[in-house]
C-alpha cells in the first residue's frame, strides 16, 4: 500500500456494481464495451458528481463523467492501444501538438508507432509539435540520460515525414552561455515560460506515465496538487527507480526536475486535451489501484486525475491487479452488459 487511505466503498477484488435503472445522483457504475483483441474498456465514476474545485480552474464547480479505463490483455496489447491512439493524432492534418512523456513504458509504444506510420507515404508532420513533461536540473540537453535526448532519439524517424528537431519542447534547465545549470532564479523564470507555452499550444494528447508511489511526470507525492510547472525535489523513491537509467549509480541520478504540474494538466484537460496515462506491469498495481479507487490526495497525485475531463486509463491485466476481479473472464467480454450485482 503506498500510503494509507480509508477503505474503499466496494471490496477491491470485485467489481464496481452497475445500479439497477432508474440511475440517482451519487450511484456509482461501471460501464463496460469491449475493444481490441479481448480488452475491455470500462467508464468509472458517479452519476452527477459534481467536485469543488476552484482553486484548479476557473470555474468553481464542473461535471464528473467518470474516467475512461482501459484494461488490455498484456503489456503489448496495451502499447497497441496507446500507439493507435498517437498514430491517429499524427495523421491529423494542420498545426497539431502531442504531449510526450519518458521512462520504460513509453519505449515500446514509440517503436509501435514507427511501424503503423513505417509505410505511410503521405503522412506530413511539418505541423506536428512535441511538448514534454518534464527534464532534470543538472543535465545538459546532450547528456544521455537528459530528456531532451530521449525525446529526441524516439522521434527521430518521424523526421522522414517532415518533421524536426525544433519541433521538440521541453523544459529548458541548462544554461548554454555558462555550461552549467540554470540558476535558481534562471529555473524560476523558465517555470513562467514553459507554462505559458504549454497553453498557447493546440495539444490533442497528452501522454502520461504513472510512478511507483502515483507522481505523473515529476509532481511528488504530497506535493499542491493545484501546482503549474514547477522545480520538484525528487523523492528518495523516484531517485532510486531511476538510478537504472544512471548505470545504477544513485549519485549521479538528479535531486531536481522541471515539472508540468497537476494544475497544468488541469487546464489541459478543461480546454479539451485528452490525457491518455499508460500503465503496465504487476508492480505498478498498488499506485493504479490508488489512483483510481483511493482518496484524491496529495498523497497519490494520480488520483486527481479523477476530477478532470477527458481522461483514459490504459493498462495491461497485470497493471490493473485484483482491481476488477473477474471482468476480463466475464461471458462474452466484447458485448456491453451490466456486471454482476455484489449487492443481490
Amino acid at each position: 500500500m503506498l500510503h494509507e487511505n480509508p477503505p474503499a466503498q466496494y471490496p477491491l477484488n470485485h467489481p464496481i456494481p452497475l445500479p439497477k435503472a432508474p440511475m440517482k445522483d451519487d450511484d456509482p457504475f461501471v460501464d463496460r464495451q469491449g475493444i481490441l483483441a479481448g480488452s475491455v474498456r470500462l467508464t468509472i465514476g458517479r452519476v452527477g458528481q459534481e467536485i469543488d474545485v476552484s482553486g484548479a480552474i476557473d470555474s468553481s464547480r464542473v461535471y464528473i463523467p467518470g474516467v475512461t479505463v482501459v484494461i488490455a490483455p498484456d503489456a503489448g496489447i496495451a502499447s497497441d492501444i496507446a500507439a493507435t491512439r498517437i498514430v491517429e493524432v499524427l495523421r491529423e492534418s494542420g498545426s497539431r501538438g502531442l504531449g510526450t512523456a519518458t521512462g520504460g513504458t513509453m519505449g515500446p509504444i514509440w517503436q509501435r508507432v514507427h511501424a503503423q506510420i513505417a509505410s505511410d507515404a503521405a503522412l506530413d508532420l511539418q505541423s506536428l509539435f512535441t511538448v514534454g513533461l518534464d527534464e532534470y536540473v543538472g543535465l545538459s540537453p546532450s547528456s544521455p540520460q537528459s530528456y531532451h535526448q530521449e525525446m529526441r532519439s524516439r522521434l527521430q524517424p518521424l523526421q522522414r515525414f517532415g518533421f524536426r528537431s525544433e519541433q521538440i519542447h521541453l523544459p529548458d534547465t541548462w544554461d548554454d552561455k555558462t555550461g552549467r545549470p540554470k540558476s535558481p532564479q534562471q529555473l524560476r523564470e523558465e517555470c513562467f515560460r514553459y507554462e505559458a507555452l504549454v497553453h498557447s499550444l493546440p495539444l490533442r494528447l497528452q501522454l502520461l506515465g504513472l510512478g511507483h508511489d502515483g507522481h505523473i511526470g515529476f509532481s511528488m507525492p504530497w506535493s499542491d496538487l493545484h501546482q503549474r510547472t514547477h522545480i520538484s525535489d525528487l523523492s528518495p523513491k523516484t531517485r532510486a527507480a531511476n538510478a537504472r537509467f544512471f548505470s545504477d549509480d544513485l549519485d549521479a541520478v538528479p535531486k531536481q526536475a522541471v515539472t508540468m504540474g497537476m494544475g497544468t494538466l488541469s487546464a489541459m484537460a478543461h480546454r479539451g486535451t485528452e490525457l491518455l496515462l499508460i500503465a503496465t506491469g504487476a508492480q505498478k498495481a498498488d499506485a493504479v489501484r490508488d489512483a483510481l479507487f483511493g482518496m484524491i490526495s496529495p498523497g497519490c497525485p494520480a488520483s486527481y486525475l479523477r476530477l478532470l475531463p477527458n481522461v483514459t486509463f490504459v493498462l495491461d491485466q497485470k497493471a490493473a491487479g485484483d482491481l476488477l476481479g473477474g471482468v476480463l473472464e466475464a461471458p462474452n467480454p466484447l458485448i456491453s452488459q451490466p456486471l454482476r450485482d455484489m449487492t443481490s
